[in-house]
Order: structure tokens, then C-alpha cells, then sequence
């Protein structure tokens, strides 16, 4: 049997045939003659629900639901939920039994790659399922004293530089040994990840290309561009020379990098600093004039997955710090397994603040511990007299977890909406353009 998705299914040609067309006409999967093959069972197309699980919908009113083995089919393919895999996969060799002896070796398989997928990356001794970096082309390139490059991107983010074969494409390429991801992230986690990273799309993200692997690596590829980080222009005093439309774009950035990660496909920061912004080389970032110069955010996703430290930043949270001091104390493997959806969000708004601040002042808001930071009831002074600056930097940096704004409340500012970017020469002149050609008759 064929299905309409193009997965073949085969059985025995004789009474096993007509078990197996008995049993998918009992679950009401409509088969048909084909003169190719011996039938095609048509199944209704599958959609995902917002929790990730396999979700059928109808196409129309005479197709049914799908059967057992269609639907652990289904989950095993998608990788979505193993729980529904394991209790569909029982269900079919307990209640119903296998059509032949290839069905039954097709579930065992199923059953042993849920159990791959649920095991740690960090224990893992198999492959994930990732491309081979190797297969990809690509190979790392040697560290110079290339003046394109800040050396804090390869110090701090541990970015280097890799470069296809034949293509000679540049990519940045975030390499992590397999036993340094935290002992919580199981494989699933690391296949949902790149999934995701694979969809952001935007053009204040630093895109992920392709991830691979190797025995013993993961290898996430970037795009690449000549750049420096905001903590190096801060250092260099560069924001000094900003003027007020700049930093209010170099901020509204920033933030629309955050609030797309959350939006588009789910995948919070939580390690925003100011070292994780990208600054290209360019004098014209951030100027309402500038054409190409836009500020990149790297490390969306990684965070609590991929790596998670517990060094005690201003950059995080108070109450997100207090909590990784108590982890250290009581030898806990992980903080951010434990925060709920909205608990993340408050943190990258934190993080997204200080990184304001620091685009707005040159320095960071505090300097003082965790403790002291929640029972200080004075803001951070603010140079620029513009009380639209104020709302904003102050309500990113509320102390006060529920009273914190939101990322994508911050987008919608007015600071922001004042200094948009205006478009450039070329897109003024092709607007004029249009407007000529629409005025003419016909």
C-alpha cells in the first residue's frame, strides 16, 4: 500500500493482504485502485496543534480519522510527542495485532528511536540524527588577526569562523562538545531547537543556516558579516557619538530581535548581554539614513539548552539571580528548566534594559549584588530628558516582577515610533518612481 504522502507500506499477498485492507477499512481509510500499486490509502492531512502533538483535520466530510499505526507513523516522523508514540505504539501490538511480520519490525524501530530521542546529548554515545558537518563541506577556519573580526565574538560568544569547500561561503559557527550540554537536555530538545532555529527569519537575528554534528560535536552555522560587539563600542566609547535616533534604533532593534524569537517560533534569549549584540562596521549604524547597517542578536534558543552557566551577571534579573545562587548552593544542574513561559519573558525584558541603558549611558544600570538590587528602591539616573526614554528604560527595569514591561509592549513605544528609520535614497527614488507611472493616463 501506498500512502498519499509517499510512504510505502508492504504486506503479504495472500490472507495477510486482506487483514490489512479489513483492518485500515475498520479505522475508515478509504483505499483505491491504482494501476502502479496495489492500492493507495488516502489519510486525511496532518496539522499540528499549538502543543506540538500530530493534529488531524478533514479535508472532507467522507475521510476518516486515521489508524493506530498511521498515527504513531505520524509521531515518530514529526518527533513531536513521545508520550502519544509510546502509548499508540502499545496500543497497536496489545489491542490489535500486527498485520505482518514487517509491520511489527516498522513499531520496533519506531519504539527504539523514542527511546533514542528521549535519552540526555550529554550520555548520548550514538549520532542524533543531525547532518555530519563533514558531509556538509564546510571546515573550520584558523583563528587570525583578521581586523574585521572583534576579538570579543570569538572570546566571549565563542563564534569562529568556518568556510565550505567549493562554495568558499563564510559562516560564523557556534561549535559545543556534546558533553558540555546540560545533563536536563535530552535529544528531542536539541531536534526541536534546530527546527526552530531554522525558521527565524528576521532581519535583527543572526540567522542559523544549518546545524551538524559530529561523534563528539554540534555545529550551529550563522551567517557571517564583519562586526563588533556593543561591549566593545561601549569600552571605545563609540555611543558617545550617537545621536538620539541612533541609539533609540540600535534599541528598537534589539528589541524587535527578542520579541521575534518569542513570537515566530517560541524561543526566548535568556542570556541577553551586551556582548550578544552585533554591531556591523559600519559608522552609519542605528542613523535613520543608514541603508544596510542593522543591529544582529546572537544566541536566541541556545540558553538553558545548548549551554547554561551560573555566573552571576547584572545583565540577568534579580530574582533570576537569587535563584542561580541558590542552584549553586544546593548543586542543581539547571534554573531555567524550572521557569515557566512568562517567568523567561520577564528576564529577557530585564536583559533588554540594561542593554537600553547601557546604548543610552555607556555603562550598565548596577553594579551591586542580587540582594541589594531588590531592597534598592532608586532607579538608575538617566542622562537624556526625554520622558517617552524614561517609560521604557524604567519599565524594562522594574524591579517588580509583574510589574515589568514586556518586550513586545516596549516595541510599540513611542521613543521608538518618533525616530523610525526613514527609507533610504534608492527606496525614495523607486517610490517617485511609482507614483510618476500611477499618475500617468492610459
Amino acid at each position: 500500500l501506498k500512502t498519499s504522502q509517499g510512504r510505502r507500506v508492504s504486506f503479504e499477498a495472500t490472507p495477510a493482504l486482506a487483514s490489512a485492507v479489513a483492518a485500515t477499512s475498520r479505522h475508515g481509510v478509504r483505499i483505491s485502485s491504482s494501476s502502479s500499486s496495489i492500492g493507495e490509502v488516502r489519510t486525511p492531512r496532518r496539522r499540528h496543534s499549538i502543543d506540538g502533538a500530530p493534529k488531524y483535520h478533514r479535508r472532507n466530510s467522507w475521510e476518516a480519522a486515521p489508524s493506530l499505526l498511521e498515527q504513531a507513523d505520524a509521531a515518530a516522523e514529526d518527533a513531536l510527542d513521545f508520550n502519544l508514540l509510546k502509548t499508540l505504539v502499545s496500543k497497536t501490538l496489545c489491542s490489535e495485532p500486527a498485520h505482518s511480520e514487517n509491520a511489527r519490525k516498522k513499531l520496533t524501530v519506531m519504539v527504539e528511536e523514542s527511546n533514542l530521542l528521549e535519552q540526555s546529548v550529554a550520555s548520548c554515545t550514538e549520532r542524533i540524527g543531525l547532518p555530519d558537518f563533514t558531509e556538509l563541506g564546510y571546515a573550520l577556519v584558523p583563528v587570525t588577526q583578521d581586523t574585521s573580526l572583534d576579538h570579543r565574538v570569538q572570546e566571549k560568544l565563542e563564534l569562529c569562523v568556518a568556510a565550505h569547500r567549493r562554495t568558499s561561503i563564510q559562516r560564523f559557527c557556534y561549535c559545543t562538545e556534546k558533553h558540555r550540554v546540560p545533563k536536563h537536555t535530552k535529544v528531542k530538545d536539541i531536534l526541536s531547537l534546530v527546527r526552530r532555529l531554522l525558521q527565524l527569519d528576521h532581519i535583527n537575528v543572526l540567522r542559523c543556516f544549518e546545524v551538524a554534528e559530529d561523534q563528539e560535536h554540534l555545529y550551529f552555522l550563522y551567517e557571517f558579516m564583519a562586526c563588533r560587539t556593543l561591549s566593545s563600542a561601549v569600552d571605545r566609547q563609540e555611543q558617545s557619538t550617537w545621536t538620539l535616533p541612533q541609539v533609540a534604533n540600535i534599541s528598537r532593534e534589539c528589541c524587535a530581535a527578542i520579541v521575534a524569537g518569542a513570537v515566530s517560533v517560541g524561543l526566548q534569549h535568556l542570556d541577553l548581554s551586551p556582548d550578544h549584540v552585533l554591531l556591523p562596521i559600519d559608522d552609519t549604524i542605528g542613523h535613520p539614513r543608514a541603508g544596510t547597517s542593522f543591529a544582529k542578536v546572537f544566541g536566541v534558543g541556545l540558553f538553558g539548552v545548548v549551554h547554561e552557566d551560573f555566573t552571576d551577571r547584572v545583565t540577568r534579573s534579580p530574582e533570576v539571580r537569587q535563584a542561580y545562587l541558590q542552584a549553586v548552593g544546593q548543586k542543581r544542574d539547571s534554573v531555567v528548566t524550572n521557569l515557566q513561559s512568562h517567568d523567561k519573558a520577564r528576564l529577557d525584558s530585564w536583559s533588554l534594559g540594561t542593554i537600553m541603558y547601557t546604548i543610552l549611558e555607556g555603562r550598565l544600570p548596577y553594579k551591586h549584588t542580587a540582594d541589594r538590587m531588590l531592597k534598592s528602591e532608586n532607579r538608575p539616573l538617566i542622562s537624556c530628558g526625554d520622558t517617552e526614554v524614561h517609560a521604557v528604560i524604567d519599565g524594562l527595569l522594574s524591579i517588580s516582577p509583574s510589574d515589568r514591561m514586556e518586550c513586545a509592549q516596549a516595541l510599540r513605544s513611542q521613543w521608538f515610533r518618533k525616530y523610525w528609520r526613514t527609507p533610504t535614497e534608492f527606496v525614495e527614488s523607486t517610490f517617485s518612481k511609482m507614483m510618476a507611472f500611477c499618475g500617468e493616463s492610459l
